[in-house]
C-alpha cells in the first residue's frame, strides 16, 4: 500500500533494534528463488565465490519506503524475540547486497526504513530453528518483495520451524555402553534425478554410549556407526596421530577408525558399519523420518561383532606406489571416506592386502580424487565424518553446494598421487580372499577450445570447465580446468575422467555468459554426455560460448484471479531425457519464486523448449524428481525462447492451460 505520509513517524511506535555485525549472516544463494542456479547460464552455484571482479559494487537505493514483520513459532504461533533478520536486496548479481540486518524484539517484531525503490529478500535466522526467508513454505521457496515509492510493506511475517533431533545409545554385544565413537546421521536427496545418500551430521557417544544429532532438517536419516578397517604395509609412513598395532606379513593394523570389539582367540573379529533401523549394512539402510513435530528418540545401535577376513591380490598395468585401495559397499559409494569398509595402500610390486574385512560385497576402488555428497556438520577430523585414511597424502580439496538443497555440499579430496585409477568386484564369503585383481588405468583426458559469440566484441577474463558426472555418482567427481585469458586461444584440457558419462558445464566464472553448443566428432553434446568408459582420450571438442542469453518472465495469479506471492515457478525441458542425469549443476531446471507483485524472471537461460508451471512454495523443490516432472508436464505452459529473447508468459498457479 501507499503511504501517504512519511513512514518514519508512522513507525515511532516500533522498537527498532540495532544491526548486528554483518559477518553474522552471509548473503544467501541467488538461485532467484529456492536455492537453484542455472551454472551453464552463466550463473553461479550457491555456496561458490569469485576471488575478484572488476564489476563496481552495486549502489543499494535509499527512499521513504519499509519493510516490516513478525517472526513466529511455526509450530505454537508464538512471537520470537532475538531472531537475527537480515534484509538483501534482490539482484541478478553474483552476489546479493546487504542492506541491513535486526533483531526481533520481545514481540518478534522487526521493521526496516529508508528503503529506496527496488526488490528485497528477508532472510531470518534463529538458534534451534530452521533458517527461513519471507515467503518460505518449507519447499525452499521464498518471495521477493518489490517496493514501490515511499511504500510501507507491513507483512513480512516469517514463521520458523524448529530443528529435530535423533537420540539414542550405541552399545555392544553384552548390552555395555560403546564410548566416544562416531554416530554419523546419513540423509537422503535426489540429485540428478537418482536418490543419493549424503554424509551427515555427526558426533560422538558420551560416557554412557548415548548421543544427540541436532539441528536436522525434516526428512529421511539412516543413523549408522561407522567402522573403517584400514591396513598399511610397514614402509607406509603414519601420521602422527595414527595409532597402528602389529600383524603379521609386514601389514600393520590402524587402530581408532571405529568400534573394535574385545580379542577372541583363534579368530579375528570386527565391529562392521551398523546402522539403525537395522544392523550391519549390506545394502542400502531403511530410513528415519524427522517430521516438523520434534524430535526422534530410542534410536539405538547395537554392535555385534563379526568374523573378518584377508583380502590380498595384486594390480595389472600402470603401478602407483602408495596408490590408496578402498572397499567400498554399493550403497556407500557416495559417502566418501565415511562410506568405505576397509582401506590399504599399493606396494611397490603390485600387490596389496587388506585386513579384518567383513563378509559382504564390495567395489575395490582406486583412485587419487575421492568425492563425496556432505549434509550438515560434522565432528570428524577435518570436517569429514571420519579421518582420511592412512597413507593418502592429501594434496588439495574443495567443497562447492548444491542446488538439490540449502545444507548439500559436494566434497573432494584429492591426493598427490600418481593419478591412477581402478575398479573391480570382491566378494568376501567365510574365507580368506588371495587372489584379487585390479587394473588401473590413466584417466581419460577431455581437450578442446573455446570460441565466443559475443555481442560486445569482449570475452570472459578466465572460463571454467568442468566434467559434471551425468548420473550424480560422487565417487567420479568434478575435474575442472580454468581457460586463463581465452582471447589468447582459450584451449583446454581436462584430465582424471574415470569410467562414466560426463556433461561438459560452465562453473562459476564468466558470468553473462553460457555454452552454446559443444561439439566433436560431427556430434552435438550440449544435453548429452560425454562417455568416458572406453578408456580414449576424447579430443577435438568445440566449445562456443555467448553473450546473449534467455530470459523467460511473466506474473503469477491465484486460480481466482487474485495476486499470489506464496508459488514458485518452475522450468524444466520439454525433453524428457532432461528431466534426469543432468549432472550436479542442472542448466535447463530452475526454480524462482514469484515477487509481492505476483511477478517473475528466470535470467540467464540457454535456449531452448522449457516447460514453465506455477506451484505453490511449499513444491518449489519438486524438480528434482523425475515422476513430479512427469506429472507437471500435463498442465505446464510450453514456451520456446532464442537467444538474446525475453518470452512473457501469465501464469495461473496450480492450474493448466
Amino acid at each position: 500500500m501507499k503511504a501517504p505520509v512519511p513512514i518514519a513517524g508512522r513507525l515511532a511506535a516500533i522498537v527498532i533494534v540495532a544491526a548486528l555485525p554483518l559477518l553474522l549472516i552471509a548473503a544467501p544463494d541467488q538461485g532467484g528463488g529456492g536455492g537453484m542456479q542455472g551454472v551453464g547460464g552463466g550463473g553461479m552455484p550457491p555456496g561458490t565465490t569469485i576471488s575478484a571482479s572488476t564489476d563496481p559494487p552495486l549502489a543499494i537505493p535509499r527512499g521513504t519506503g519499509a519493510i516490516s514483520g513478525v517472526v513466529t513459532d511455526g509450530a505454537t504461533g508464538r512471537p520470537l524475540a532475538g531472531a537475527a533478520v537480515s534484509v538483501f536486496m534482490q539482484t541478478t548479481a553474483p552476489a546479493a547486497p546487504f542492506v541491513g540486518q535486526h533483531v526481533t524484539d520481545s514481540k518478534g517484531r522487526f521493521v526496516f526504513t529508508d528503503l529506496g525503490v527496488a526488490g528485497y529478500r528477508v532472510s531470518v535466522r534463529r538458534f534451534g530453528y530452521i533458517d527461513a526467508e519471507y515467503g518460505n513454505a518449507g519447499g525452499g521457496g521464498r518471495a521477493t518483495i518489490s517496493l514501490a515509492t515511499a511504500e510501507w510493506f507491513q507483512k513480512a511475517d516469517v514463521a520458523l520451524s524448529k530443528t529435530g533431533a535423533l537420540t539414542g545409545t550405541v552399545v555392544d554385544e553384552r548390552g555395555d555402553p560403546v564410548v566416544g565413537v562416531l554416530v554419523m546421521a546419513a540423509r537422503e536427496f535426489f540429485i540428478a534425478g537418482r536418490a543419493h545418500l549424503a554424509a551427515g551430521s555427526s558426533v560422538r557417544t558420551d560416557d554412557r554410549g548415548a548421543y544427540r544429532i541436532a539441528g536436522l532438517d525434516p526428512a529421511q536419516y539412516a543413523v549408522c556407526v561407522p567402522s573403517v578397517q584400514a591396513t598399511v604395509p610397514s614402509a607406509v609412513a603414519l601420521d602422527a596421530t595414527d595409532i597402528a598395532g602389529d600383524s603379521a606379513d609386514g601389514y600393520r593394523i590402524v587402530l581408532g577408525r571405529g568400534p573394535m570389539p574385545d580379542p577372541r582367540a583363534g579368530a579375528s573379529f570386527v565391529y562392521p558399519t551398523t546402522c539403525a533401523p537395522g544392523g550391519p549394512s549390506q545394502g542400502k539402510p531403511a530410513a528415519i523420518e524427522i517430521s516438523a513435530r520434534g524430535d526422534v528418540g530410542a534410536v539405538d545401535v547395537r554392535l555385534q561383532p563379526v568374523r573378518a577376513f584377508r583380502v590380498s591380490g595384486h594390480v595389472d598395468g600402470e603401478r602407483g606406489t602408495g596408490t590408496l585401495l578402498r572397499l567400498v559397499p554399493s550403497w556407500a559409494q557416495d559417502l566418501g571416506f565415511a562410506g568405505d569398509a576397509a582401506t590399504t595402500s599399493l606396494e611397490s610390486d603390485g600387490r596389496f592386502t587388506f585386513v579384518n574385512v567383513p563378509a559382504g560385497d564390495y567395489d575395490l576402488v582406486a583412485t587419487t580424487s575421492v568425492g563425496q555428497f556432505q549434509a550438515g556438520q560434522t565432528m570428524g577430523p577435518g570436517g569429514l565424518p571420519v579421518a582420511r585414511p592412512p597413507g593418502f597424502r592429501m594434496s588439495s580439496s574443495g567443497s562447492q553446494s548444491l542446488p538439490s538443497a540449502n545444507t548439500l555440499s559436494f566434497t573432494t579430496i584429492n591426493s598427490s598421487g600418481a593419478g591412477l585409477w581402478g575398479r573391480s568386484m570382491v566378494t568376501v564369503r567365510d574365507r580368506d580372499v588371495t587372489d584379487a585383481m585390479l587394473q588401473l588405468h590413466r584417466g581419460v583426458r577431455l581437450s578442446g577450445r573455446l570460441q565466443f559469440e559475443s555481442s560486445t566484441g569482449q570475452v570472459p577474463p578466465v572460463a571454467v570447465l568442468a566434467a559434471d558426472p551425468a548420473n550424480g555418482e560422487a565417487a567420479l567427481g568434478m575435474p575442472t580446468f580454468a581457460v586463463q585469458n581465452p582471447e589468447n586461444g582459450g584451449e583446454f584440457s581436462i584430465d582424471g575422467l574415470m569410467a562414466g558419462s560426463y556433461l561438459l558445464r560452465l562453473r562459476a566464472s564468466a558470468v553473462g555468459w553460457a555454452i552454446k553448443t559443444v561439439t566433436a566428432g560431427g556430434r552435438d553434446y550440449l544435453d548429452a554426455p560425454f562417455d568416458a568408459s572406453t578408456g580414449r582420450d576424447l579430443e577435438g571438442v568445440v566449445v562456443t560460448m555467448i553473450d546473449r542469453l534467455a530470459t523467460i518472465s511473466g506474473s503469477v495469479r491465484e486460480p481466482g484471479g487474485g495476486r499470489t506471492n506464496s508459488a514458485a515457478v518452475i522450468i524444466f525441458p520439454v525433453n524428457p531425457q532432461g528431466w534426469a542425469s543432468y549432472g550436479l549443476f542442472p542448466t535447463r531446471l530452475r526454480n524462482v519464486s514469484v515477487t509481492t507483485s505476483g511477478a517473475f524472471e528466470i535470467a540467464r537461460l540457454q535456449a531452448g523448449e522449457y516447460y514453465v508451471s506455477a506451484v505453490d512454495a511449499s513444491e518449489a523443490r519438486g524438480w528434482q524428481d523425475p515422476r513430479w516432472l512427469e506429472q507437471m508436464a500435463g498442465t505446464a505452459t510450453r514456451v520456446t525462447v532464442g537467444w538474446g529473447e525475453t518470452r512473457s508468459v501469465d501464469l495461473t498457479k496450480g492450474a493448466s492451460r
